[in-house]
């Protein structure tokens, strides 16, 4: 399946469509001239009702970001990035995120609300379509970019 691509940044949409081989290679010479398929005759099937749908911008910019970083992250680094971009909703928390606070202190209740906000708004989403996989090491939670997530993020135009 193939996609083609009508694209501006902020308004995307594709059309999906399949491309019948007539043959598939049998040597690396057939391999470096046609790659694995071999399409003498072009027969494309546009698949319609194909939902596909890109992450918003604020997703984008936490998969971008973990692509660019090619390791994983802790949820309150990536809260420290969205600050530090001036995400909407994130705007205020480039403090909060870059410093350890003692869980008396009243930054400490903004800074769990900042996640809680990353968690449910944005982490969520993310895994839930196989973008990126959160697991936990020690005491840290981590969160890991998928190879869905680093195709997706390729298309965000800031890689």
């Amino acid at each position: 399946m193939c996609f083609s691509e009508n694209s501006s940044r902020f308004n995307v949409s594709f059309k999906a469509y399949y491309v019948e081989a007539d043959g598939y290679s049998e040597n690396p010479e057939d391999k470096k001239e046609h790659g694995i398929s071999i399409c003498r005759k072009l027969k494309l099937e546009f698949i319609e009702g194909l939902p596909l749908q890109l992450p918003s911008d604020r997703e984008m910019k936490v998969l971008t970001e973990l692509c660019r970083r090619k390791r994983p992250m802790k949820p309150i680094e990536i809260v420290g990035y969205l600050g530090s971009q001036k995400t909407p909703g994130f705007e205020n928390c480039l403090d909060i995120a870059s410093r350890r606070i003692a869980r008396k202190d009243k930054a400490y209740v903004k800074r769990i609300n900042y996640l809680m906000k990353l968690n449910k708004r944005i982490l969520e989403k993310l895994e839930t379509n196989g973008y990126i996989k959160r697991e936990r090491v020690g005491t840290n939670n981590l969160v890991k970019i998928t190879e869905a997530g680093i195709f997706v993020a390729h298309f965000s135009g800031e890689l």
